[in-house]
Formats: structure tokens, sequence, C-alpha cells
């Protein structure tokens, strides 16, 4: 918190406080008089204030001077407010920005739930459900805030970064990134599939369609029935024989006119293990490979008469099965047991 005295004088700065007024300064600019509309000249600021909102004040560039002496790099000319971090009070001659961001980044790279951030694989800075993030998509050119690790989505590869810390753990966060760069990490559940072989009871035949195989699997984080040509099929040879394999998770597929996945492609990110599972804290080991997983993790297993069902961490945990998975930006995306 700021305390100003009547001249705007900054009398004293509270160490890091999560409930003071933080900011995100996205113009900053000297303005001359407006008689016609009777405004003096003087310096103007627009703030992305926590709430998403945006708000133009007045400020004034000696008192935030001051104020921000503090800072890695202090401001001193009023352009160089643009993309800085403050702390903002409202006085009697204008708005005093204290520029607050001490540490910086330049590959920085957030998980959401997950506390701990990195720059370039090395660890950054801890954050918390506390913690303010301003995002700027330099693809979208749009800015969003968010408040605390359960809100932020995936941040991948932020070029820029911006931080005000307290003892290791931020307070508040400026990151700009590529579009490709922000996910929810619940989207990478979309347009995958798993099969369980373990379900396979024989060719079906319709009467109009023809032959098919049909088997359980996971299609978009969801357990349904699919239908596959048959690997020689009986009403079109000329269709390529489709083999699923329990270690690969596949990516999109293509039907014939009769609704038969004839093709399907693997999905590049699956990883596989086997062994024993174990689970410590938010890290679930499948064999010797331990990944962190959240609330958002999917997890499915086969049970001895081979029926697919969802099921969850704890319940794998003792339990020894082949492991068929893939992560999103660090995080347990979804594991297929069997």
């Amino acid at each position: 918190m700021i305390y100003l005295d009547t001249y705007d004088n900054v009398i004293y700065i509270e160490d890091a406080d999560h409930t003071a007024n933080y900011a995100l300064v996205l113009l900053a600019e000297a303005v001359a008089a407006d008689p016609w509309a009777g405004t003096p000249a003087g310096n103007k600021a627009r703030l992305l204030l926590a709430d998403g909102t945006t708000q133009d004040v007045p400020f004034n560039l000696t008192a935030s001077n001051a104020a921000s002496a503090g800072a890695v790099t202090p401001p001193t000319t009023v352009a160089n407010y643009v993309g800085r971090l403050v702390e903002y009070a409202a006085g009697t001659t204008g708005y005093v920005l204290a520029v607050v961001d001490d540490t910086a980044g330049s590959s920085v790279n957030i998980v959401r739930n997950r506390v701990s951030m990195t720059d370039g694989g090395s660890p950054w800075l801890n954050a918390n459900n506390k913690t303010i993030f301003f995002v700027y998509n330099t693809t979208s050119e749009k800015y969003s805030v968010y408040t605390g690790i359960s809100a932020i989505p995936n941040i991948t590869g932020a070029t820029v970064a911006k931080a005000y810390q307290d003892n290791g753990m931020a307070v508040a966060v400026y990151v700009s990134v590529l579009g490709s760069g922000i996910s929810t990490g619940t989207q990478a559940a979309k347009n995958i599939i798993w099969v369980n072989l373990a379900s396979y009871d024989g060719d079906q035949a319709d009467v109009d369609k023809g032959a098919f195989v049909e088997y359980e699997a996971v299609v978009d984080g969801e357990i349904v029935t699919i239908q596959v040509a048959p690997i020689i099929p009986v009403n079109d040879p000329a269709l390529p024989a489709v083999v699923f394999e329990s270690d690969w998770i596949y990516g999109g597929v293509e039907k014939n006119d009769d609704g038969f996945i004839v093709s399907a492609t693997t999905f590049a990110d699956t990883q596989t293990s086997s062994g024993a599972i174990a689970v410590t804290g938010d890290i679930i080991t499948f064999g010797s490979i331990g990944v962190l997983f959240n609330s958002s993790t999917l997890f499915f297993s086969v049970d001895a008469n081979g029926v697919l069902g969802a099921t969850t961490a704890s319940a794998l945990n003792g339990k020894t099965f082949n492991v068929t998975f893939y992560t999103t930006n660090e995080i347990l995306t979804a594991a297929f047991c069997y």
C-alpha cells in the first residue's frame, strides 16, 4: 500500500500486499491542454486493472518516479511506464504509479494449478491463488487478467515476463506470449482415441453395411463404442486394414460411407510405461516414470474382465498396469491403464 502526504509525496510503501491496487500500464503519454474541454496539460496513463477493466487516469510523473525508485529499472520518463506492473494510488495532483516489477524472465512457462513457474527450464518464481496474472496474447493482440494458479491457462514460452515477488512468491505477473503458447490443458483431451483391445468380441455383421469390428474406446474423454472396418473387409477389399494397438493413442480417423473407421493416425506425443503405480502428492509414477497430474487429468483402466472404465489416481495407487499416456505442458492429460 502506498501512503501519500497532502502534496502527493510518498511517505511510506508497505511490503508486498495482495490486497493492494496492482495494474499493468497499457499506455502512458504526455497530453496537451484542451481549452475546449477545460483540461490542463499533463500525463495520462491507461491502466489494466486486476478485475480486467481499464481505466484512464492522470498521473504525477515526479511523484511516480520517486515511488518507483526501488524498481529494477526505474522508468524516469512517461513512455517508460508502458508495460510495467504498478501499484497505484489516487493523489491530489494525479495518480501515483509505483513501478513494482523486480524480476524478469525470457522463456517463462506457467502450468495451471502448479505452484512453481520456470524460466528456460529452471525454477523462476512460485505463485498461489492470490497471484494476479496479466497475459498479453501477441497473436490476437488482446489482454486477459487472471487471479490465482487455478484460473490462469497454461503458458508456454513467454518471451516477455515481469513479476513483483515477495520472498520468491509472485504477487503480480505480466507475460507476453504467442496465442499458440496459451492453452487450458483440457483441449488436449479432444480429438484423441484410445482403443480397449480387450473388448474385441469377434467380427460383427450388419445386413446393409456388412462386416465390422466393434471396440470400446475413449474418444474425446468419453467411453464410447466404435466400429472399425475389419482387417480383411468383406464388402470393400480396397479399404486399408486398421490395426489398433494398446500402446498408442490415436488422433484423427477416417470413416467410410457406412461410418466404419478405415484409418487412424497415431498421436506423436504418446508415452508408455509399465509396472507398479505410486501416487505421492500431485505426482503419479508409472513404473519408473513420474509425472505431475491435477484435477483435470483423465484416468481410465481395464479390469480383469476386459471392461473399460473411468478411475482415479488414488484408485490406481499400488496397482500394476501397462500404461499409455500423454502430457500437456508437463501435466498428465490422460492415462490409459490395462
